[in-house]
């Protein structure tokens, strides 16, 4: 079975209702259930993930992904740590290309995988990933 993280993001508070920290549970617990994956711990964030003045800064000033790298990088994969990242759909991860990819190379390389439960994405498939970069740009 895998293991994985979830991550839950809200914005504003008009996202409180339909795109609500609990909503977005009750979506990535069921995702969970087919990537056969055991939710190890949750992280939430409520800030925007829009773009600032460098490329990192959104996600740099968000408490509940730091707290996620961190438990990353405290259990990689490699010593049995989750593998896999899981959220609702890209708009909860990032909505800036670049600092999504950055993010998305940089948990590549600790061996974890990030799955949008709504928006699934075949890594090997180049077609697929092109659809990253459009739900990133979104």
């Amino acid at each position: 079975m895998r293991r994985a993280y979830l991550y839950a993001r809200v914005s504003s508070a008009d996202q409180a209702e339909g795109y609500s920290l609990r909503a977005q549970d009750r979506v990535v617990e069921r995702g969970a259930e087919r990537y056969g994956a055991q939710i190890v711990e949750r992280f939430t964030d409520d800030d925007s993930a829009k773009h600032g003045a460098t490329i990192t800064e959104s996600f740099d000033r968000r408490p509940g992904w730091q707290a996620l790298l961190r438990a990353v990088r405290a259990d990689p994969p490699r010593k049995g740590g989750p593998d896999l990242v899981l959220f609702k759909d890209y708009s909860r991860f990032s909505r800036h290309a670049a600092s999504g990819w950055g993010q998305l190379f940089a948990l590549q390389q600790l061996g974890v995988e990030i799955q949008a439960v709504e928006q699934h994405i075949d890594w090997e498939s180049p077609e697929h990933v092109l659809l990253v970069s459009t739900y990133l740009s979104m």
